[in-house]
This record gives structure tokens, sequence and C-alpha cells, in this order.
């Protein structure tokens, strides 16, 4: 899903969700990994777990409503997961 896939871009919640459906997949089921709060922003509004990179837009700085569930250090620790989908 690239910027000019659909009408809205981040932090709408089409955005995720549009990119399951493709995947015929669940928010319970996928994982989104960012690196803003723009992306925890649309995690949070589409129903989908988050993690963030601590590097990035943000630079390790989230906290509050734009604080994501984990900081990760490398997406490595997403291969660790059960199998899920997640959306990068």
């Amino acid at each position: 899903i690239g910027g000019d896939t659909l009408a809205v871009r981040k932090p709408d919640p089409e955005v995720a969700l549009h990119a399951l459906r493709t995947m015929d997949a669940e928010p319970e089921d996928a994982l989104l990994v960012g690196d803003s709060a723009v992306d925890v922003l649309l995690a949070r509004a589409a129903g989908i777990p988050v993690w963030c990179v601590d590097y990035g837009y943000h630079h390790g700085e989230l906290s509050g409503e734009n604080a994501p569930d984990r900081s990760i250090r490398s997406l490595e620790e997403v291969a660790e997961l059960p199998q899920r989908i997640a959306i990068t």
C-alpha cells in the first residue's frame, strides 16, 4: 500500500484496514510496526497492536497517546513472533 493507493493517508485507519483486507486478515491477527506517532495513531484507530522501532522519525521518544505497545531495537524481534500479519 503506497501513499497514493487510497484517497486517504495515515493516520486514517482505512490505510491499515485496506492492507488487511487484501491479505484476508483481521486487525487482531496483525501487528503494525512503525517508527512514528502517525503509525501509532493509525494502529490505534484500526484496532491493531503496534510496536515501534527505537530509531526513525521520533528518535525513540514516543509517549502518552503516541506510545506504542512495545519499542524494539530491530525488526528481527518481529521475526520471533508466532506467524502473524505484520504491517510496516
